[in-house]
């Protein structure tokens, strides 16, 4: 990813096209030949910029807080406060040319990984509602039936396919991307599946209003996820995600929020659908950007990539090749008013809890219907459903960390 990025931030304004890892090439000889000292311009980089008014942070410990409190204001209190207005990137395009979203972008990989990538960049949204964005990659990465990669994967299109947003910085344009990791059948047919997809999005326009229930499984996705972060996050990333979501007006206005970290969902009213139908319509081929990863193209039925001039990224070497969509593939896209029979919105999923609570040894006479729902009523299906824990003996000490696993051989039985 982070090879493929560096390569499309050549097409990048500024200071999006800026590099993120460099080399010797980039950090010494490039800047001595426009006659800069790359020390001098660090530290000038740095007053101009490191202000305590600009400084978030979280701290992690197992110490008193009061204590950790006071190791933390002696430390940071010794950054001058130069009292810098922090920088906006809301109103600048993040490309600096809107040609290169009418590209095809033929990226070689090091692994043997088939990939299709499909981007759109959308314009600054309010933090109130970004979670409209969410909804949208919600439903296109959903695995479901009727969704995008249930049809594929059953054509041997695709093995795997996930939908993801973010920023480089909180008020900035966004990139929306869906990852659509290709079979061999599904490489030589990528121009077909980039048809589906927008098939797949004339199927949401027409759909509108996105059901309450979609909102709502998505938010109880995301309090379930919330309930165990403490317990599968890593405690580096959520120091990080902390001290990050300090920047957002949103935890500014309201700081006691910082610890949900975003799970919070508006009420799904009016002003939420308007936003969403707004928002489907930049998902447009004239605002796409494809990519294709593979580590050779040499093999692909129906097109042939040697007629195009092979581009060298200069910090990681990394090879690609660019060619422009063609009018006649826009005008077919922009023409889709129709989608295959067999995709739908996705169907409500019956298998987010909302019920964490232990039943004890203790509780083992207690009436399995009353516990689980009137699946469990049938004795034949309990028998056949087993569910066992293993305790082991931790390796560390201090190894809290358990495992459950459970198989459940009855196809029809619901879990609640």
């Amino acid at each position: 990813a982070r090879r493929l990025n560096q390569a499309l931030k050549n097409y990048a304004s500024s200071p999006y096209n800026k590099f993120t890892t460099g080399n010797l090439k980039t950090l010494k000889h490039d800047p001595e030949k426009l006659g800069l000292n790359p020390r001098q311009e660090t530290i000038d980089f740095y007053k101009k910029w490191y202000s305590a008014n600009l400084i978030s942070a979280s701290v992690f410990g197992s110490e008193d807080i009061e204590e950790m409190t006071k190791k933390v204001i002696d430390e940071l209190s010794k950054i001058e406060n130069r009292h810098k207005a922090p920088p906006s990137l809301r109103q600048i395009d993040l490309w600096s040319s809107p040609e290169f979203l009418k590209q095809t972008y033929f990226f070689q990989t090091i692994d043997e990984k088939k990939q299709l990538v499909i981007r759109f960049t959308l314009p600054s949204l309010d933090y109130k509602y970004q979670k409209v964005s969410s909804i949208v990659n919600h439903i296109l990465g959903h695995e479901g039936e009727g969704t995008l990669f249930a049809f594929l994967q059953k054509n041997d299109l695709a093995i795997a396919l996930s939908s993801s947003i973010y920023s480089y910085q909180e008020g900035g344009q966004r990139i929306s991307q869906c990852k659509i990791t290709l079979t061999d059948a599904g490489m030589n047919n990528y121009l077909q599946i980039i048809e589906y997809f927008f098939e797949y999005i004339a199927m949401m326009k027409a759909k509108l209003p996105i059901p309450e229930s979609i909102w709502q499984e998505s938010k109880d996705y995301k309090a379930m996820q919330f309930k165990f972060m403490s317990k599968n996050t890593k405690t580096m990333k959520l120091v990080r995600d902390i001290s990050s979501a300090l920047h957002s007006p949103e935890y500014q206005e309201a700081p006691e929020k910082i610890m949900s970290l975003g799970i919070e969902y508006p009420q799904y009213d009016q002003q939420i659908k308007d936003l969403i139908a707004q928002h489907l319509n930049y998902y447009s081929i004239d605002r796409a950007t494809i990519i294709l990863n593979a580590k050779s193209f040499e093999n692909m039925s129906g097109f042939n990539t040697s007629t195009l001039p092979l581009l060298n990224e200069d910090i990681y070497g990394s090879k690609y090749q660019m060619k422009p969509h063609s009018e006649e593939f826009i005008s077919k896209i922009n023409k889709i008013d129709s989608w295959n029979p067999e995709f739908d919105l996705p169907k409500p999923n019956n298998f987010i809890p909302d019920d964490f609570s232990i039943i004890y040894d203790e509780d083992e006479d207690q009436d399995l219907e009353e516990v689980f729902g009137p699946s469990f009523s049938n004795k034949e299906s309990v028998d056949f459903s087993k569910v066992s824990l293993k305790v082991c003996e931790p390796l560390f000490p201090d190894d809290e960390d358990s495992e459950m696993s459970c198989q459940n051989v009855v196809a029809n039985l619901e879990a609640k």
